[in-house]
């Protein structure tokens, strides 16, 4: 998952296959575009200072997969997509990829 990487494995190895597995791009979709959507919205919120705080709070709850949530957190993050769309496209959009695998 790494540009620089896979130049190399390919000029050094140019009949290798580059596989990238689950754990890994779900790791890059996390940091990559759920954090970018969810500090977007963050930045959007300036003017309400308690629904920033509940959006910049909920990093963990929209990275951690829906079954190994606790009931408050499980209900944290229901709470947290029904208010903002972007972050629930953005959720939804994750649950697809782990579903494409």
């Amino acid at each position: 998952m790494n540009t620089a990487f896979d130049l190399e494995v390919q000029a050094h190895c140019p009949n290798a296959k580059i596989v990238y597995d689950l754990f890994h791009v779900v790791a890059k979709f996390g940091r990559e575009v759920m954090d970018r959507v969810r500090v977007d919205q963050a930045n959007k919120l300036k003017q309400d200072k308690k629904a920033r705080q509940w959006v910049k709070r909920s990093r963990w709850v929209l990275l951690k997969n829906r079954g190994n949530l606790n009931p408050r957190q499980d209900s944290y993050l229901t709470e947290i997509l029904n208010i903002n769309k972007d972050l629930m496209t953005t959720y939804i959009l994750g649950a697809q990829l782990k579903e494409l695998w």
